[in-house]
């Protein structure tokens, strides 16, 4: 029976993301009351499913957004806020798509063989694996936490190198939390760059170098923190079967990584650039059209075929607790826009910061912060800020506000009590998402968040 609702649940978020590339291309207004409709029996079968204190958080919010939607405009305006974040949804859903490729070709663990000869400490491991999470979640989002923590698994048992629970965890959350500054394929970047119509080939750039900051700030707290571990040599491992393949062999799939890569970008902005596609109606269909093209030339269409069926039937299933706190969301951010709530409250922050003469985009990063240390959730804190900055004027740069938003989130998905990438590492490694997340993450944090000003008051004498 479980398995049948998982399916059907499934089945009925393609339905939405068919449904609203079709509305996308066609411009159908019966379709908007379809999805909301598929968006509310999505909702009435996974909330019942849910752990009892994220059950208890969604029908708060639900009743928050009724009470709002009662008392300053009408209640019936939710039904139009199941569609708030439909633009999210398919990137959400089609991101992992691109695993089918690493799946087939092993690509990551390419690389990881070619730099084993470097590799000969604990710090430069935790290096390497916290760049290769970066690489990953950049194109698999949430889905390259589980295969970067699968893959480093498997490299420390057959290197019988002994990987502590907060190596693997910081490494891969770190990673994870700072492509999120220039990742295209992070729903938070893409919504934030499409909203307040910024040139987002300059943000991904802008993005990249305060990512490395982030690594190499990263690197150097491990390495001062864990001294004599990080020190420890590593001895490459002989045995390995992988090794059995020609060196030849894992330089072309790396270089075929790189070349993956640059043609998913070239292909993004292709599709914004010229022919004037949404940045997140965009990706999603580059993602299918990229992993079917590489399948086309390996001429093996079957195997994509086979993963794709699988994906449905057992992963696209597993999450329902993501989307359905984007359903959630979606109705809470329709009640808070709709009501006026969200502008006046946006307004009496821009009225305290102009009083005291505060710098707004600082404290933006710090607002961003402190709400989702309350338990808010990160990417729809985002979501209600870039709507509010799109639609009045502030008089600011909206090239400024992005990366203030992406810090404040980054910094907040890895330190909030509750955050996605805390719950699927949590799953993983069997330790409660405070330890995943602040009680190994605040130090990190902290003097990431002292960079980060730093950056920003730079590029606001250069912008």
């Amino acid at each position: 029976m479980r398995a049948k609702i998982n399916r059907f649940s499934a089945y009925l978020i393609l339905l939405f993301v068919a449904a609203y590339y079709v509305n996308y291309f066609v411009k159908l207004p019966a379709l908007n009351g379809f999805m909301s409709f598929l968006a509310l029996l999505f909702l009435l079968i996974c909330l019942p499913r849910l752990p009892g204190k994220s059950l208890l958080f969604m029908l708060v919010i639900l009743f928050l957004s009724f009470s709002v939607s009662y008392f300053n405009s009408s209640p019936t305006i939710l039904w139009d806020g199941l569609r708030q974040l439909e633009s999210i949804i398919p990137i959400i859903v089609v991101s992992p798509v691109i695993g089918f490729v690493f799946a087939y070709r092993k690509h990551f663990a390419s690389l990881l063989i070619l730099t084993e000869k470097w590799i000969t400490k604990k710090w430069k491991y935790f290096f390497g694996i916290t760049i290769l999470s970066h690489l990953i979640c950049s194109l698999m989002v949430q889905s390259g936490i589980i295969t970067v923590y699968q893959l480093i698994n498997s490299g420390t048992e057959q290197k019988g190198l002994h990987a502590p629970k907060e190596f693997q965890s910081t490494a891969i959350i770190r990673g994870y939390t700072l492509m999120m500054l220039w990742s295209v394929f992070s729903p938070g970047f893409a919504y934030a760059s499409q909203n307040l119509g910024v040139n987002f080939v300059e943000m991904i750039m802008l993005g990249i170098g305060l990512a490395l900051i982030g690594i190499v700030i990263s690197v150097l707290i491990y390495y001062f923190k864990n001294r004599d571990e990080a020190n420890q040599q590593i001895q490459p491992d002989e045995k390995d079967d992988s090794q059995r393949l020609p060196l030849r062999e894992h330089r072309k799939r790396a270089a075929e990584l790189v070349v993956l890569f640059a043609l998913l970008i070239l292909l993004i902005v292709i599709f914004v650039e010229v022919f004037a596609f949404p940045i997140l109606t965009a990706v999603p269909i580059v993602v299918l059209f990229t992993v079917v093209l590489y399948f086309g030339v390996f001429s093996d269409i079957p195997f994509f075929i086979r993963n794709l069926m699988s994906f449905v039937r057992n992963q696209l299933s597993g999450k329902y607790k993501e989307l359905t706190l984007l359903f959630v969301m979606g109705v809470f951010i329709t009640a808070l826009e709709d009501s006026g709530l969200a502008k006046r409250w946006f307004e009496l922050f821009l009225s305290f910061v102009g009083t005291y003469h505060l710098n707004v985009y600082i404290f933006l990063v710090l607002m961003v912060i402190f709400i989702g240390a309350i338990g808010f959730p990160p990417i729809p804190l985002l979501v209600i800020i870039a709507n509010i900055i799109s639609t009045i004027p502030i008089g600011k740069s909206p090239e400024l506000f992005m990366p203030s938003l992406l810090i404040g989130t980054t910094i907040s998905l890895m330190l909030s009590p509750v955050t996605v990438p805390l719950m699927i590492m949590s799953n993983l490694n069997g330790l409660s998402m405070l330890r995943n997340g602040f009680v190994w993450n605040y130090m990190f944090g902290i003097v990431f968040l002292l960079v980060s000003i730093a950056y920003i008051l730079l590029l606001e004498m250069l912008l």
